[in-house]
């Protein structure tokens, strides 16, 4: 087969396993998301499947499989912001904190607009103890999310907070 042939291929396996997570048949979905790694082509074009199927892995509970995944997204395009945000939410559900900050961190060096990586952050920094770190990485992600008119996200985000008797300033 061709080279040519090995890209189209990979393009019909990696839309396969959106359709089939699509249909949520996770298995499916998972089969031909590897199928797609598997074929001898260039690895940045393979960023999408590897990403993909770390998020059906993690959501299926195999963190130690999905950390491969997202390591491994890192590994190809050390720029791929998504590719440390995942793996600081799998760190994360591994009680790995520390890793999961330094995720967290890159991705924000990556992208400073990050509202989510903020919030994520201040959620770690919360579990580890950094509680003034924290809040500040809180009302970072606040302040992102109404500068970019995600307004519904900054209420909620100071509502949880409120809740859990953190205020941040307005």
């Amino acid at each position: 087969m061709s080279g040519e042939n090995y890209d189209v291929l990979y393009e019909l396996y990696y839309h396969l396993g959106i359709a089939y997570t699509r249909l949520k048949n996770y298995p499916q979905a998972i089969e031909h998301y590897q199928a797609a790694i598997k074929l001898p082509i260039y690895p940045i074009i393979k960023l999408g499947a590897y990403n993909n199927l770390g998020n059906l892995l993690k959501e299926k509970g195999d963190l130690k499989g999905a950390k491969t995944a997202y390591e491994t997204t890192k590994n190809i395009d050390p720029s791929f912001v998504t590719g440390y945000f995942n793996l600081g939410m799998t760190f994360n559900a591994i009680g790995l904190f520390k890793d999961s900050i330094s995720c967290y961190l890159k991705a924000i060096d990556l992208n400073p607009k990050y509202a989510q990586a903020y919030q994520n952050l201040g959620v770690v920094l919360l579990k580890a103890g950094y509680i003034d770190d924290s809040l500040t990485a809180f009302q970072e992600a606040i302040a992102l999310y109404e500068k970019q008119k995600n307004l519904f996200d900054a209420q909620q985000l100071r509502k949880k907070l409120k809740e859990m008797g953190l205020g941040v300033r307005k």
